[in-house]
């Protein structure tokens, strides 16, 4: 892929094709290796802003990823942090006298290690199923992985993080396997998903 047959486009169209390119490029999308030309550098305007806005939207998704990966590790920095001071107060409980009040210390300490030891596990498995997802892709139905742009805000279908602030939007991160997950899987465009008394009107799949 060559952004140098881009003729006859004014400057900044030549730049954004350019960068176009380098994205896929850059991420080894083969899906779009063979593109034609004429799709990214046609006169016509309307192929021309279809394919901008799809770019457009996939820089959103990669950043609303990105944030994702962010969150899991912060988190996983706090818990770290938090497993070494129960680990050292344990170590420390564990030089003090012997007593029924230092075991119950210590039995408590050794509950909270085990708590701790269990969260750190399930953002690793969440860490685990966000690397695996493709996002690479945009289908006509909503699957895993999939940004959602309803007419109640983004959703982003891939692990239960909550609400993060992306690109200054704010997005919902939940898992496929949660009730409204279960919902939105299989929609198209303009189809809705209803719970709990709220319905969501599917505006865009990313």
């Amino acid at each position: 892929m060559k952004a140098k047959n881009c003729k006859g486009l004014e400057k900044r169209k030549f730049e954004d094709c350019k960068n176009i390119l380098r994205y896929f490029e850059d991420r080894k999308i083969e899906h779009f290796q063979g593109l034609p030309q004429i799709l990214v550098c046609n006169r016509n305007p309307t192929a021309y802003l279809r394919f901008n806005i799809n770019f457009t939207g996939m820089s959103l998704k990669k950043k609303i990823y990105d944030e994702c990966l962010v969150t899991l590790e912060q988190r996983l920095m706090k818990l770290d942090d938090a497993l070494k001071s129960v680990e050292e107060a344990i170590n420390n409980e564990t030089k003090s006298t012997v007593g029924d009040k230092h075991e119950t210390a210590r039995a408590m300490m050794q509950l909270e290690q085990e708590k701790l030891a269990k969260q750190v596990q399930e953002l690793n498995d969440q860490k685990l199923t966000l690397e695996k997802l493709n996002i690479s892709s945009s289908e006509s139905k909503i699957t895993a992985g999939s940004l959602i742009n309803t007419d109640k805000g983004y959703f982003f279908l891939a692990t239960a993080l909550g609400k993060i602030i992306a690109n200054h939007k704010t997005v919902m991160v939940l898992s496929p396997q949660s009730p409204l997950g279960k919902k939105f899987l299989g929609l198209k465009v303009n189809e809705t998903a209803e719970i709990n008394g709220i319905t969501y009107k599917v505006q865009e799949i990313i």
